[in-house]
């Protein structure tokens, strides 16, 4: 019979597991951004199953700081995910912005739309995390700009009372968290502050999407889709299977003890080459 702090850790397990972010478990391998290789899915299938899926005796990790974590890791993996250095943290948020950023704004993405990936946005100071590289303000044909920041968390009861009674209740409570740090409108007046949008792209590592960006996903997914005379249903298929997989893979990276960095890495070329001078001139 399992202890009680087990059956709190198996039901949240199941739940997280729910919903479209766990696509990628029935994902048909049409193209590489929705394929996991042999060793990715055998990682994240123990994960699934919550079985052990760590063997490291030490956490690998390194604070921005250059501190190492020196934290004994559990069998499950949970410290990796949720390690307070920030370098399983940092891989999460980078891969999942990363695609996002392409799905949108890549060569293949929305006609027109641009991504302007920002080292800062003065509109929100970040006195506590000041090095941080801040992800994403898109300029989108037709829609008001908006600016995009992810996180993905894992639903363990420890951290998060409560996960093991309600589907998404991790990745609905950091989007608001993300919401709250990156206001639009002024608390007291209702006024608009900024330009922009903001919108949350808040995951849960077991793949449950927050109620925020999945209905994000569904609106850039329509806009390509309307764009090249697609089926939107198929295309909104898609980008969550490929989100799903990459959430996926971010997992696998750190499970597996791969070395993380202390902060954020840089965006990716492609990103930029191209996009950079629409993006400049895009508000």
């Amino acid at each position: 019979m399992l202890a009680p702090e087990d059956c709190k850790r198996a039901r949240a397990r199941i739940k997280s597991c729910s919903g479209i972010g766990a696509i990628w478990a029935a994902a048909i391998p049409t193209g590489p951004k929705a394929m996991l290789n042999d060793e990715i899915i055998r990682l994240c299938v123990h994960f699934r199953l919550g079985l052990e899926t760590n063997a490291l005796e030490f956490c690998p990790h390194v604070s921005a700081e250059g501190v190492a974590c020196e934290h004994i890791c559990d069998r499950f993996g949970d410290h990796l995910l949720q390690c307070p250095s920030g370098g399983g943290y940092f891989i999460g948020h980078d891969t999942v912005c990363a695609e996002v950023a392409d799905l949108a704004g890549g060569n293949e993405g929305i006609p027109g739309a641009a991504v302007d990936w920002k080292p800062k946005v003065d509109a929100w100071p970040r006195s506590t995390r000041g090095y941080e590289a801040d992800v994403g303000l898109y300029y989108l044909p037709g829609l008001r700009d908006i600016y995009l920041d992810g996180v993905i968390s894992l639903a363990n009861p420890r951290s998060y009372p409560g996960c093991e009674n309600k589907a998404g209740k991790v990745a609905d409570l950091w989007a608001r968290r993300k919401n709250a740090e990156h206001p639009v409108f002024d608390r007291s007046t209702g006024q608009r502050l900024q330009p922009f949008d903001f919108c949350a792209l808040a995951f849960e590592r077991h793949g449950y999407i927050a109620k925020e960006t999945a209905a994000l996903i569904r609106k850039l997914a329509t806009l390509k889709a309307n764009a090249f005379e697609l089926d939107p249903s198929e295309e909104i298929r898609k980008w969550y299977t490929v989100l799903s997989c990459c959430v996926q893979r971010a997992n696998a990276k750190v499970l597996r003890g791969d070395a993380t960095p202390g902060q954020r890495s840089s965006v990716p070329p492609r990103l930029l080459s191209g996009n950079r001078d629409l993006a400049l001139c895009g508000s």
